[in-house]
């Protein structure tokens, strides 16, 4: 597969008074043409400020800083001039913001917020751009789209205003979406048509989509690899088959487990991971993960794993190998009682 995206190196550092923040931490990873890609993980992981660090969407100064290589078919991205950058926007690669109603206008009708889009990124008459506007929200699924686009936001359901987005993005024909959350706040209906919606999308476009989400059910359903970050870095990456079949890091294991099964027993209890994740001035010294991480010895606390492969997958842990196997189950007793996070031996030695 021809990779589309490269990204090496990726990362964000930003400089205050008190305190030398990095937000993005030597975050690499690529996306192939046609294929999606999901990144995973908690809020306040390091996903939407990787995302619009990619799109030069950070306001870089002496305060924000981004390093690092984003190529995009080849070429280097970081270091386009903003004007270059905005012929990139739109025409080459494309995201959906989170929260499709307040990413709207709310005083301006859907279809004039569409053709504001189409304007920018295709030529034509008045006329062809009107009827590209119909096109693009029948495209979507967008029932009777004359009507829709005359309807301004606050008249149409959340589902409805998502789809509306999702033309927007789409109006200049980019080779790469980013969808930022595209699922959050709609209903379990409403998310199932949205998801189909964007692996129709990529069918019939060959398009790549870069899915941001926090919901490890997304990501099974939908991508056909994954990205897991945690605390502004990547801690696994790798196709979707094997990170749910064989996890390689503790923080992937626990996502997994958070997922609530139609066929677990009724007495299984819901999975949670203790803690939460830390602001960036507040993280530990060697693996950010390892306050929250049933695995972790003396070398988690003082040194942080670079990424090494196993198979068809990288992880950043130091006990990857040993936890690619077993350590979904460290897991599986559910928080609280003072079993969560232990093996069944370990468990019964309390």
């Amino acid at each position: 597969m021809t990779e589309l995206l490269e990204v090496e190196g990726l990362t964000v550092k930003f400089e205050s008074a008190a305190h030398h923040l990095e937000l993005v931490r030597d975050a690499s990873f690529e996306i192939g043409t046609g294929e999606v890609v999901a990144m995973v993980g908690e809020s306040g992981s390091g996903k939407s400020i990787t995302a619009r660090a990619i799109l030069g969407l950070l306001r870089r100064n002496h305060r924000m800083t981004v390093e690092g290589n984003a190529r995009l078919a080849g070429r280097e991205l970081l270091a386009l001039a903003e004007a270059e950058m905005r012929e990139v926007r739109g025409r080459r690669v494309s995201m959906i913001f989170q929260d499709p109603v307040g990413a709207l206008d709310p005083v301006v009708s859907i279809g004039a917020q569409v053709l504001e889009a189409v304007r920018r990124r295709r030529s034509g008459t008045r006329p062809e751009q009107r009827r590209r506007v119909i096109e693009l929200l029948a495209s979507v699924g967008i029932t009777d789209p004359e009507l829709r686009a005359k309807q301004f936001p606050h008249e149409v359901s959340g589902g409805m205003c998502q789809r509306a987005l999702i033309a927007i993005a789409l109006a200049g024909s980019p080779e790469l979406l980013i969808a930022d959350e595209p699922t959050t706040a709609l209903d379990v209906t409403v998310q199932a048509q949205v998801l189909d919606l964007l692996k129709r999308l990529r069918d019939e476009r060959q398009m790549s989509v870069l899915l941001i989400t926090h919901d490890m059910g997304v990501a099974a359903q939908t991508a056909d690899r994954v990205l897991i970050m945690y605390a502004g870095s990547l801690v696994e990456q790798g196709p979707t088959a094997d990170i749910f079949g064989h996890p390689c890091h503790p923080y992937t294991g626990g996502l997994i487990s958070a997922v609530p099964r139609v066929d677990a027993p009724r007495s299984r209890r819901l999975v949670a991971i203790p803690g939460s994740v830390p602001e960036a001035a507040d993280r530990p010294a060697g693996c950010a993960f390892h306050p929250r991480c049933p695995l972790a010895d003396d070398r988690c606390a003082t040194a942080m794993p670079g990424p090494r492969r196993l198979g068809n997958q990288i992880a950043a842990c130091h006990r990857a190998e040993e936890a690619r196997d077993s350590q979904v189950h460290r897991w599986q007793a559910g928080p609280g009682g003072g079993g969560a996070g232990r093996l069944p031996e370990e468990r019964a030695a309390l």
